[in-house]
């Protein structure tokens, strides 16, 4: 495990601006690996798909703007295919599915140290697909053909180094979690961070964070997974970004299926200890928020930047039981 945890330090450290947003992107990774967890335990019959990245091509866009949307995963893509059916709605500039081959050992990977000017990263064979929408299959293609959708960055703005005891304390988080589930997570970062953040152009990203299928519904749902404490300040609850609850709603009309955000409840910001699980469905947050913002965190952008976000009191969410 503390290979696998080195080398998604290596991929991270590169593509965040400093320690803080480092950090964001850990604080991400544990509400969402454990909600794979908690699934494993309470939804063994439940079919849950890996969720995809709608990344535009232009500098500025918002992720819902003409998206190329695609999926990292061990999982063979046909099982995607009516999942994509239904995200080309969005619409989809073009979509793509990179197969990664999870039978060999991560230690019998090939490494190069090209992606990431001379930090050496395993890599796994992986195939990637173009879905065909009008014929509603995936065709190989080679991945330059994928990643050259995107130009390669001019000038990068440099990161600032990560303090050790940072790197000890969330390595020590996350060795308590499933190898298989990490080594997924690797696989996704070294794709969107490593070939395609550090050194490509691009627009706004987002992703999503799971996708489910529900048998007593007979439909897919999208998931917006965070870990998150009450808020201080009245109403007390969760928020959510202005701008996402924006692109989720458009997402979700564009779509048609339901979105459902699930929150990981923590004690406070600082000892992050769990409290519960709490869902709603997107449509019930929207109306009941409050009309007023709070500033948010910055997660991933500049730490003096505006992050406007709404608060949903907290007995409208429900308990993940």
């Amino acid at each position: 495990m503390n290979d696998l945890l080195v080398a998604l330090h290596n991929v991270l450290c590169k593509n965040v601006l400093g320690d803080k947003q480092y950090e964001s992107r850990y604080k991400g990774f544990i509400g969402e690996l454990s909600f794979q967890e908690w699934l494993n335990n309470n939804r063994r019959s439940a079919t849950v798909f890996t969720g995809g990245y709608l990344l535009p091509r232009n500098t500025g866009s918002r992720s819902i703007q003409q998206p190329v949307y695609f999926t990292i995963s061990s999982d063979e893509p046909h099982k995607y295919i009516h999942i994509y059916s239904y995200l080309n709605n969005i619409p989809c500039e073009s979509m793509y599915f990179i197969n990664w081959n999870d039978e060999s050992n991560f230690s019998e990977w090939d490494s190069s140290d090209r992606i990431l000017d001379g930090i050496k990263l395993q890599i796994p064979n992986f195939n990637v697909f173009k879905f065909d929408p009008s014929n509603l299959n995936f065709i190989s293609i080679p991945f330059n053909d994928f990643l050259n959708l995107f130009p390669l960055k001019q000038n990068r703005t440099p990161s600032r180094a990560i303090p050790s005891s940072v790197i000890e304390k969330w390595h020590r988080k996350m060795s308590s979690y499933e190898y298989k589930h990490v080594l997924d997570l690797y696989v996704q970062r070294l794709i969107f961070d490593g070939y395609i953040g550090y050194s490509r152009e691009h627009g706004i990203p987002s992703d999503i964070d799971a996708i489910i299928y529900s048998e007593k519904l007979k439909t897919y749902a999208l998931l917006e997974i965070k870990e998150k404490d009450k808020s201080k300040r009245p109403p007390q609850g969760f928020g959510m970004d202005v701008e996402r609850i924006t692109d989720l709603s458009k997402l979700k009309s564009s779509i048609g299926l339901p979105i459902y955000y699930i929150v990981r409840q923590i004690d406070n910001q600082k000892d992050r200890n769990f409290l519960s699980w709490k869902i709603i469905e997107l449509d019930n947050f929207k109306k009941n928020l409050a009309k007023s913002t709070i500033q948010g965190g910055s997660g991933m952008g500049f730490e003096n930047g505006q992050y406007p976000t709404q608060i949903c009191p907290y007995e409208y969410f429900k308990d993940l039981k």
